[in-house]
């Protein structure tokens, strides 16, 4: 099991762990989190902290999530300051998420309508001469639909970028006891097995886009 070195480690001014308190709370961590993710980022940030314990406000709060501390304990007696984090941690998934499936059913509208147009590109002005393609009667030359497409499949990319960023940059609570931990994506999967959790969103989006396809043309 991977030993968390004491310099990652910072406390709370005000709070009131033991020393006892504060390795339990390490080793109950230690299960949780990904050895290899936390490994990585300590070589890659060797003078952030991983782990902060006793947060015991909101203000200490923010000060931790935006020094990038992956690792946060809320000190066990702050229950209006849990309950809150718990609440504000289940709003900001279900809104990731929500995104995660718009930007899959996005792809698949996208993906969708630029195989329709295949055909349309196939009888397209040849402005450029290129042989792949025969003069037809479309209103726009080949190289503006070609820019259009490209500045579109941009836009999205760039879109689903955010949101796979967001979400790894998101923090989830553990319980043991009265402990409560927030533990981050990114030290709670490698960035491989996060990737491929988000793989099935995409699968979704794209099967209630072809699903919604097709009641249209049935109709």
């Amino acid at each position: 099991m991977l030993e968390l070195p004491s310099q990652f480690v910072i406390s709370s001014r005000l709070s009131r762990l033991e020393a006892k308190e504060v390795l339990e709370i390490i080793r109950f961590t230690e299960k949780i989190w990904n050895e290899r993710a936390v490994e990585q980022r300590m070589k890659r940030y060797p003078s952030i902290p991983m782990m902060g314990v006793g947060i015991s406000n909101p203000q200490e709060l923010q000060r931790v999530i935006c020094g990038d501390i992956p690792v946060i304990h809320i000190q066990d007696d702050c229950e209006a300051l849990q309950a809150v984090q718990k609440r504000e941690i289940r709003n900001r998934q279900f809104y990731h998420r929500w995104l995660l499936l718009s930007s899959a059913s996005l792809w698949g509208f996208w993906i969708g309508q630029m195989m329709k147009s295949v055909r349309l590109l196939k009888r397209g002005h040849d402005v450029i001469q290129v042989p792949l393609f025969e003069k037809g009667n479309l209103p726009i030359p080949n190289y503006m639909l070609g820019l259009c497409s490209l500045s579109v499949t941009c836009l999205l990319s760039w879109f689903s970028q955010r949101i796979y960023q967001k979400i790894r940059h998101e923090y989830a609570y553990f319980l043991n006891n009265k402990h409560m931990i927030l533990i981050r994506n990114d030290v709670l999967y490698t960035k491989r097995r996060f990737f491929l959790s988000t793989v099935p969103y995409y699968f979704i989006g794209l099967i209630s886009t072809s699903f919604y396809k097709g009641l249209v043309a049935h109709k």
